[in-house]
């Protein structure tokens, strides 16, 4: 008996070390939202960006950003107007930001992903990019606890209209 109770507590032992070296897929879908508005964010900044409500809720409402977790994402999109590139060498920055009053409106829950070229209205965008949680959300989703933000550089003149034809993601944990 002690040696078959020592089998299964191995065996349990091993199986859970062994899973948690894998990520497991979380969540995997299409976005729900494929229009996004580069808005002048004025009021709080000197660029433009998405906001405002649902304006970048594109989770499942019950996700909440864990530390640790990893969400890919695959997006073809075209622009109605140009995103110029900035002082600072970048045109278009992407991020995942917890947007909730809990949240202090602004948490940062990944580092940015960004192009150093301007880009063109009418021109085909297909890119592929992976975000770190890098700290823990406050919110669920459904209530803007993680949040797409696309953000101009600061010479950005114009509102711009970023549509997308395919938009998947993929959150691991």
């Amino acid at each position: 008996m002690k040696k078959l109770t020592k089998t299964l507590l191995f065996a349990f032992a091993s199986l859970f070390l062994t899973s948690s070296l894998f990520a497991a897929t979380l969540h995997e879908g299409k976005a729900s939202k494929n229009t996004f508005v580069l808005a002048d964010n004025h009021q709080y900044s000197t660029n433009f960006q998405t906001q405002g409500q649902d304006s970048g809720f594109i989770f499942p409402k019950d996700y909440v950003a864990k530390k640790g977790d990893k969400i890919t994402i695959h997006v073809e999109a075209t622009v109605n107007k140009e995103i110029v590139v900035g002082a600072n060498g970048k045109s278009l920055e992407i991020l995942f930001v917890d947007t909730t009053q809990a949240a202090n409106w602004w948490l940062e829950l990944t580092d940015r992903f960004a192009f150093e070229k301007p880009i063109k209205p009418g021109e085909k965008l297909v890119f592929d990019a992976t975000f770190d949680i890098k700290t823990k959300g406050v919110s669920k989703a459904s209530a803007g606890g993680c949040n797409l933000v696309l953000s101009s550089a600061p010479e950005q003149k114009e509102e711009v209209t970023f549509k997308t034809t395919k938009f998947t993601y993929k959150i691991e944990r």
